[in-house]
């Protein structure tokens, strides 16, 4: 038995298991209908790492929080998602909840 396939496959599966304790959440700012404050929900036991974000309109970065805003040019309709990273001492995994968003 290679011991690094069943590694692998260890972190695979505790990551689905990891992605069903990670949601995403926004709200609108009170000042400004084309700002949107994303937040990254994790209940689980590992640290998130990173999270890369990709707002739907082109515009990407990558923070080292749960939470992030964005201010969309147009109004629209964007499907944003985030890359959450999780991390458990040298084990990593990610996972990647969406939304839909409508900016006014």
């Amino acid at each position: 038995m290679d011991v690094s396939c069943k590694k692998t496959t260890t972190a695979a599966i505790d990551c689905v298991g990891e992605s069903l304790l990670v949601s995403m959440k926004y709200t609108t700012a009170s000042d400004n209908p084309k700002t949107i404050y994303f937040i990254i929900d994790y209940n689980g036991s590992l640290t998130v790492n990173s999270v890369e974000w990709n707002y739907g309109d082109g515009t990407k970065e990558t923070i080292n929080g749960t939470t992030a805003s964005h201010t969309y040019q147009q109004a629209g309709t964007y499907t944003s998602q985030a890359k959450v990273n999780l991390k458990n001492g040298k084990s990593t995994c990610s996972v990647e909840p969406k939304k839909s968003i409508t900016v006014n």
